[in-house]
């Protein structure tokens, strides 16, 4: 996570996205890779953002949750934007 704030809201790149804080205004620098540094698969994003949602800490902008992270920090769009819908083929036919 990294709070730099002079650099634009949204997609950063393939694996990144940045986002403000809904509580405090305080952006956010959302990561989707593994540790080697690949961008994660849809599901494992989701996966860690699950995970995030319920962890309690506290945001960079000086704020302590016990959870609900999602909303704060708009996990929903950050995974639409980086895993947009045309990226996936579908199981269901045509």
């Amino acid at each position: 996570m990294n709070t730099t704030t002079d650099l634009p809201l949204g997609k950063i790149s393939e694996t990144q996205y940045r986002c403000r804080c809904e509580k405090c205004g305080h952006h956010i620098l959302l990561r989707f890779h593994r540790a080697d540094g690949t961008k994660m698969t849809r599901e494992e994003a989701r996966g860690s953002c699950a995970a995030l949602d319920t962890t309690p800490m506290e945001c960079p902008g000086y704020h302590v949750e016990l959870s609900g992270w999602s909303q704060l920090w708009h996990f929903e769009e950050a995974l639409a934007a980086l895993y947009p819908a045309e990226d996936f083929t579908s199981c269901s036919p045509p």
